[in-house]
Protein backbone atom coordinates (compact mmCIF):
# COMPACT_ATOMS: atom_id res chain seq x y z
CA UNK A 1 0.00 0.00 0.00
CA UNK A 2 1.05 3.82 -1.00
CA UNK A 3 2.48 5.18 2.50
CA UNK A 4 0.28 7.98 1.84
CA UNK A 5 -2.82 5.60 1.72
CA UNK A 6 -1.89 4.09 4.55
CA UNK A 7 -4.67 5.61 6.85
CA UNK A 8 -7.56 6.22 4.01
CA UNK A 9 -10.70 4.28 4.72
CA UNK A 10 -12.07 1.87 2.38
CA UNK A 11 -15.55 0.85 0.94
CA UNK A 12 -17.10 -1.84 2.93
CA UNK A 13 -19.66 -2.07 -0.27
CA UNK A 14 -17.75 -1.13 -3.71
CA UNK A 15 -19.90 -2.36 -6.55
CA UNK A 16 -19.59 -5.86 -7.45
CA UNK A 17 -16.45 -6.74 -9.93
CA UNK A 18 -14.52 -3.65 -8.35
CA UNK A 19 -11.09 -4.20 -6.98
CA UNK A 20 -9.11 -2.58 -4.36
CA UNK A 21 -5.98 -1.12 -6.18
CA UNK A 22 -4.91 0.34 -3.05
CA UNK A 23 -3.36 -2.65 -1.19
CA UNK A 24 -1.23 -3.57 -4.04
CA UNK A 25 2.40 -2.11 -4.69
CA UNK A 26 3.26 1.42 -4.71
CA UNK A 27 0.61 2.84 -7.45
CA UNK A 28 1.52 6.36 -9.64
CA UNK A 29 -0.45 8.77 -9.26
CA UNK A 30 -1.79 11.69 -11.06
CA UNK A 31 -2.33 13.86 -8.01
CA UNK A 32 -1.89 17.29 -6.80
CA UNK A 33 -0.01 17.04 -3.75
CA UNK A 34 -2.03 17.05 -0.45
CA UNK A 35 -4.21 14.85 -1.82
CA UNK A 36 -4.32 10.86 -1.64
CA UNK A 37 -6.63 8.46 -3.10
CA UNK A 38 -7.63 4.73 -3.09
CA UNK A 39 -8.41 3.47 -6.32
CA UNK A 40 -10.51 0.68 -7.01
CA UNK A 41 -10.83 -0.60 -10.63
CA UNK A 42 -13.26 -2.75 -13.09
CA UNK A 43 -11.84 -2.95 -16.29
CA UNK A 44 -11.87 0.72 -17.99
CA UNK A 45 -14.00 2.27 -14.96
CA UNK A 46 -12.50 3.57 -11.64
CA UNK A 47 -13.77 4.38 -8.79
CA UNK A 48 -11.26 7.00 -6.75
CA UNK A 49 -11.96 7.90 -2.87
CA UNK A 50 -10.09 11.40 -2.81
CA UNK A 51 -9.43 12.78 0.58
CA UNK A 52 -7.47 16.21 0.36
CA UNK A 53 -7.13 19.18 2.81
CA UNK A 54 -9.73 22.12 3.02
CA UNK A 55 -8.88 24.15 0.18
CA UNK A 56 -6.80 21.68 -1.85
CA UNK A 57 -7.38 22.03 -5.41
CA UNK A 58 -10.00 19.08 -6.79
CA UNK A 59 -8.84 16.85 -9.45
CA UNK A 60 -12.25 16.49 -10.34
CA UNK A 61 -14.77 19.73 -10.64
CA UNK A 62 -18.28 19.37 -9.51
CA UNK A 63 -19.57 21.27 -12.60
CA UNK A 64 -22.94 20.10 -12.68
CA UNK A 65 -24.89 18.88 -9.34
CA UNK A 66 -26.98 16.88 -10.13
CA UNK A 67 -27.95 15.65 -6.43
CA UNK A 68 -27.79 16.60 -2.86
CA UNK A 69 -27.68 14.07 -0.10
CA UNK A 70 -25.49 12.83 2.75
CA UNK A 71 -22.42 11.28 3.47
CA UNK A 72 -21.76 9.94 7.03
CA UNK A 73 -24.11 12.40 8.16
CA UNK A 74 -22.52 14.95 6.39
CA UNK A 75 -24.43 17.32 3.67
CA UNK A 76 -23.10 15.93 0.27
CA UNK A 77 -23.23 17.24 -3.69
CA UNK A 78 -23.14 14.31 -6.61
CA UNK A 79 -22.47 15.80 -9.90
CA UNK A 80 -19.90 16.37 -12.61
CA UNK A 81 -19.88 16.81 -16.15
CA UNK A 82 -22.14 13.63 -16.30
CA UNK A 83 -20.36 11.77 -19.87
CA UNK A 84 -16.87 11.70 -18.46
CA UNK A 85 -16.75 11.54 -15.21
CA UNK A 86 -19.93 11.75 -11.48
CA UNK A 87 -18.39 12.43 -8.36
CA UNK A 88 -19.81 12.80 -4.33
CA UNK A 89 -18.48 15.48 -2.58
CA UNK A 90 -18.58 16.36 1.06
CA UNK A 91 -16.18 17.05 3.94
CA UNK A 92 -15.99 16.81 7.54
CA UNK A 93 -14.24 18.45 9.91
CA UNK A 94 -10.49 17.58 8.87
CA UNK A 95 -10.93 16.72 5.45
CA UNK A 96 -12.41 17.45 2.10
CA UNK A 97 -13.74 14.17 0.63
CA UNK A 98 -14.72 13.22 -3.23
CA UNK A 99 -15.54 9.38 -4.32
CA UNK A 100 -15.64 9.62 -7.93
CA UNK A 101 -16.61 7.28 -11.01
CA UNK A 102 -14.76 7.76 -14.10
CA UNK A 103 -14.62 5.04 -16.94
CA UNK A 104 -16.04 4.29 -20.88
CA UNK A 105 -18.87 2.47 -19.68
CA UNK A 106 -21.93 3.48 -17.90
CA UNK A 107 -21.11 5.52 -14.70
CA UNK A 108 -22.55 4.87 -11.24
CA UNK A 109 -25.69 7.11 -10.63
CA UNK A 110 -25.81 10.07 -8.02
CA UNK A 111 -27.90 7.46 -5.81
CA UNK A 112 -25.64 4.85 -6.31
CA UNK A 113 -22.39 7.11 -5.37
CA UNK A 114 -23.99 7.69 -2.21
CA UNK A 115 -25.00 4.54 -0.92
CA UNK A 116 -20.99 3.41 -1.86
CA UNK A 117 -19.97 6.43 -0.40
CA UNK A 118 -21.90 5.47 2.80
CA UNK A 119 -20.45 2.13 3.17
CA UNK A 120 -16.77 4.18 3.95
CA UNK A 121 -14.95 2.31 7.11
Amino acid sequence: MRPDCADLPSLSKAPPGYLDEASSPAQPTDLPPGLVDRTYRKGGEELKLIRGRAGSRPVYSLNQVEATGTVLAHPARVGGPGSQYRCAEWSDSSYLWRLCATGRDVLLSAPELLIVANSIR
